[in-house]
């Protein structure tokens, strides 16, 4: 959903996202799952960090501590 949100800031082209979205069926994942055994959660919270999030900024955009 982090491209539906960053459409809905003016980020990215609504119409754009829409058609990667329908064809990536929203969540890209591995046949096996991700790697290391990752949760979909995991993945999310890595994603952000790896965009330069702090820690507070991660969990506030996911709805969970920070320290978690």
């Amino acid at each position: 959903m982090e491209l539906a949100d960053e459409a809905r800031r003016g980020e990215l082209d609504a119409r754009a996202t829409s058609a990667v979205t329908a064809v990536a069926h929203v969540r890209i994942r591995l046949a096996a799952g991700w790697p290391a055994r990752l949760t979909d959660r995991e993945v999310d919270v890595l994603r952000l960090a790896c965009r330069g999030l702090s820690r507070q900024d991660v969990g506030q955009r996911l709805g969970i501590s920070a320290k978690t």
